[in-house]
């Protein structure tokens, strides 16, 4: 899975920056915390990918994330978001 993820931020870094951070009518969206647990040697794999692109630990996962959601809307279509399916 890891590999899949590498290839992936390979394949999508420029095309996905300017697509996540606004959504719908130009509103800029607050970050929210997200405990995620995860086995140590996955943790420790992901800190030196995340030192090797010049990002902290959570802006890499960030990053491989948004790819995966780039990845799911080129095969399925975008994905709405309103402001009301934005509470959690």
């Amino acid at each position: 899975m890891l590999a899949i993820l590498v290839e992936i931020s390979k394949k999508h870094y420029n095309n996905y920056i300017n697509n996540v951070i606004v959504v719908s009518g130009g509103v800029f969206m607050e970050e929210l915390r997200f405990t995620l647990r995860m086995h140590p040697i996955v943790m420790k794999k992901m800190k030196y990918i995340a030192k090797a692109n010049g990002r902290s630990l959570n802006k890499e996962i960030e990053q491989l994330l948004k790819w995966v959601i780039e990845d799911y809307e080129n095969k399925y279509g975008r994905i709405s978001i309103s402001n009301k399916s934005l509470s959690i």
